[in-house]
This record gives C-alpha cells, structure tokens and sequence, in this order.
C-alpha cells in the first residue's frame, strides 16, 4: 500500500469512528433520564417574533399550556404592522401571555427584539424562537437540568414538518448532520449552544452584562455560550430535542438558512468549520479516489445517518439525503467566501460587532 492509501485509510477509520461514535452518543443520550426536579421557580418564557412562520400560532399556543406551576410568556414584536402581532394578539390574555415591543437599537435584530421584555422578567429566563413546538412537559423537563452549578441550559433540535424541496433538505440535513454533532460535542465537554432553546438565571447572566450584553453580535447564541464558560460553570445539554416546525421552504431559503448556520460557524468556531467538509461522504468519498471507495464511504454515511434519525419524528428519506449531502460542500464553499448573512430581511456583516441603527418604535 502507497503512502497515500495508509494516510487514506487512517483517515477513514477517524472519520467513520466519528460517524458510529456520534450516532451512539446520541441515541444513548436521547433514551436516558432527565434529573430529577427539586425547584419549580417563576419562569419568563421570551419569544421573539418577526413574520409569520407556517404554523406560528400552533407553536405559540403550545407554550401556554405547560405543566409547570408558574410561569409566564412574553411575546416580542418589532412592530404592530408585523403579521406576528396579529397571532400574539389573539394570543395575549394578561394572565398567563403578555405582549412586548419597544425594540432596542442593537445590532442583533433578535435581542433588539427582546430587550424591553428584561424589566419584567422573572430570574429564571427562557429564550425560545417562534418555530419550536413543545409539549406540555416542557418547562419541567429542562428546569430538572438547571442545578446550582450549571449556568445555561440548551437542547438539540428535531425538524419535523418539512414541506417542498427546501423543507424536506432541512429535515435531512439537521436530523443527520446536525443532530450527530450536537451531542458528540456535549459527550466530550463541548456543548453546542443553539438559541432554539436556552434556559438561565438573570442573576447568573449579569456578571457579563445578561442576555442584553449580547447585542453587538450576531451569533448571540456563541457569544452567550463563551460568557458563560468564562464563568467557570457548566453549559448542559438535555436529552430530549426541542422540535422545530419547518413547514414550506424553497430551495432558495434552505440554502440561506444553512449558509447563514455556515458563516456563523466559521467566524465563531473557525477549526470545527474548517474539518467541516470531512463529514461531508461526497468530499471524504473523493479523497479514496475511486468510485469503490466513494460509494461505499456514501453508503456507510446514508446506514448510519438513517440510524441516528430513527428516534425522529421526521422518516429518512434517502433522495433528500443524497441532495442535501451533494449541496453541502457547495454551502460550505459560499461561506467560506462570504461573511454576510440574511436574518429574516436583514442582512448583516458578522465581522462588525457594533451598536445598530434606530429601530421600529411602533407598538
């Protein structure tokens, strides 16, 4: 064997090592018990809202029937003229929903959005975006995590409900990719924060100025994830997912979500997007350089891919497997090259963390 086939199959042992690993990590995780819950303290569940997603309403109606003794959510709306105000209207009842605008100058729309809602905020915050759909076990579940020493709380994500191209891509790839990645990096102490769900304490958040302090960067979610290490205390991840509804998608806004996911990632976790295209099977399957090894390197990838999305709501669906995986290297190159992104109209320079201008007072 050559020099270039012993460095190839070393290669490949590594990275399949790292595919059956990452699998089995997160299977064992999905199927273990949560702690158990001592302390039901008040909880503030903020959810910021910019358009309507397909089944907006749904997923907000699901966070008003938690089986939790109390709490309250606070839905964030730039502005009346925005169709989400509508839903959150009907929605608000002043007992149990509450209605917040008034957005902040930040240069991250999405804590400009929630920033008014601080004031009122009990200690114990959640941060969940407008396409999660939970169950009434929710609340309970991640509190159980929140123990003295643990300072956030995070989940992975499930997409279900994907419709067109754009939507079955994107059950594919975050229930595969995604997925595996999130709970490989928590089993060896580095927990991906994805601010789907996240789950603190105010009083913990404001030794580096809380959640607000977060403003001046886009990937908000990274930033908050750093703060709270440098604190020296534990960042969890809960073993059951939270659930994103996906709905109607062209291809068009698959490829910006996944490459807006891309340009964050190179500029906060420059190493991990640089292996990225490794656990890509098209790209690995070409360093073998032949079709023998491609296809069976693309084979193992699709056994073990439909293994890890067994738990899901979502089936396996090997056409959009195979599209979303033959795309991929192509969004990772877009991003490579760019460092822009589009945030639900916005397009904003992931290198320039500043203060924004002037936002939409009207409410």
């Amino acid at each position: 064997m050559t020099l270039y086939g012993d460095i190839t199959l070393v290669l490949q042992v590594i990275n399949l090592g790292l595919l059956a690993v990452g699998t089995v990590c997160a299977l064992i995780r999905m199927s273990s018990y949560r702690p158990e819950l001592k302390e039901t303290p008040p909880v503030t569940i903020l959810k910021p809202l910019k358009g309507c997603d397909p089944g907006l309403k749904a997923n907000l109606k699901s966070f008003l029937s938690q089986d939790y003794p109390s709490y309250n959510v606070v839905f964030c709306v730039e502005s009346s003229k925005d169709c989400a105000a509508a839903i959150a209207d009907e929605l608000i009842d002043g007992k149990r929903a509450y209605g917040v605008c008034r957005p902040s100058t930040a240069l991250n729309p999405k804590v400009a959005n929630l920033d008014a809602a601080w004031k009122s905020a009990a200690d114990v915050v959640v941060i969940s975006d407008s396409n999660v759909s939970v169950n009434n076990s929710y609340l309970k579940t991640i509190m159980s995590y929140l123990q003295p020493n643990v300072g956030l709380v995070t989940s992975a994500v499930e997409c279900f409900g994907g419709e067109g191209l754009g939507g079955k891509l994107e059950e594919s790839f975050w229930n595969t990719f995604y997925f595996r990645w999130t709970y490989l990096a928590a089993a060896v102490g580095k927990p991906i924060v994805i601010g789907k769900s996240l789950l603190f304490r105010q009083s913990v958040a404001n030794a580096f100025g809380g959640y607000s302090a977060m403003g001046k960067f886009i990937g908000e979610d990274y930033q908050f994830k750093a703060e709270i290490q440098k604190l020296g205390i534990d960042i969890v991840l809960t073993n059951k997912p939270v659930r994103q509804y996906v709905g109607m998608k062209t291809l068009k806004q698959y490829w910006v979500r996944n490459h807006r996911w891309h340009v964050l990632q190179k500029n906060y976790e420059p190493l991990s997007f640089g292996l990225m295209p490794f656990q890509y099977p098209f790209v690995f399957g070409l360093i073998g350089g032949s079709w023998q090894f491609l296809l069976t390197t693309v084979g193992i990838w699709a056994f073990f891919d439909w293994i890890i999305s067994l738990p899901t709501s979502a089936p396996f669906r090997p056409q959009y497997w195979l599209v979303a995986q033959l795309l991929a290297p192509f969004v990772w190159l877009d991003a490579l090259l760019r460092n822009t992104v589009n945030w639900r109209g916005n397009k904003l320079d992931v290198r320039k963390p500043a203060t924004g201008g002037s936002a939409d007072q009207m409410c």
